[in-house]
């Protein structure tokens, strides 16, 4: 009894210790993935812009000057051959053979152009910006836009989207703030990025002032 205790104990440990092994690995592997993720999030530049008002995880905000690439979206803010496209402009794909830094957040427009666009970093003005090689890809920029924006985290799914477009829009209306134009979305997170822990919005155009 002994001597068939003692084999089945040699020949389960081994493969009992390899699964032990791999399971180890793959959470070391995957902690590791997710702090890189979080480091690659820590460090990326965000596009700036003037706070006017802050209600909560509702904000009004002035853009000055923001510079943008963009080409158009096939599939409502799910497309990554648009994606694809921007990437590659920034990974050199343009007419200075430039490498350019990721900003955040990804803007994406689904209710009136239908596009995608990357925030180019600060450094870069309208005019000095490398041209695109891909004719599908543009520049064009914000001389002033004020948003109000509305913070929330998980997937930018249609009925994430639609729910906050919509408190949103009954806080605008209770502030008697007037919206300028159809909202757009805003992306923030590297998509490994656990859902709970991403930063998206719902931008609305609106006229503001201060005063």
């Amino acid at each position: 009894m002994y001597f068939l205790k003692e084999n089945l104990t040699a020949a389960f440990f081994p493969a009992f210790k390899t699964a032990q092994i791999l399971k180890a690995t793959v959470i070391f592997s995957s902690s590791l993935l997710l702090a890189a993720c979080s480091l690659v999030s820590a460090n990326t530049e965000e596009a700036s812009y003037n706070l006017l008002k802050a209600d909560g995880n509702i904000e009004i905000r002035s853009y000055q000057n923001i510079v943008l690439v963009s080409t158009a979206m096939q599939s409502q803010g799910r497309d990554s051959g648009a994606f694809m496209s921007l990437f590659r402009y920034i990974s050199g794909g343009n007419a200075g053979d430039e490498k350019i830094a990721m900003t955040a957040p990804v803007f994406m427009d689904t209710q009136r152009k239908e596009k995608m666009s990357f925030v180019l970093p600060a450094t870069y003005t309208f005019k000095d910006a490398p041209k695109p090689k891909d004719k599908s890809v543009n520049l064009e920029q914000w001389p002033q836009r004020t948003f109000a924006a509305i913070r929330f985290n998980g997937r930018l799914s249609p009925s994430n989207i639609a729910e906050h477009s919509d408190k949103l829009t009954q806080w605008l209306s209770s502030e008697n703030i007037e919206v300028s134009g159809p909202a757009i979305m805003a992306g923030y997170d590297h998509p490994m990025t656990l859902p709970s822990l991403r930063r998206n919005e719902v931008l609305i155009p609106v006229n503001y002032s201060a005063n």
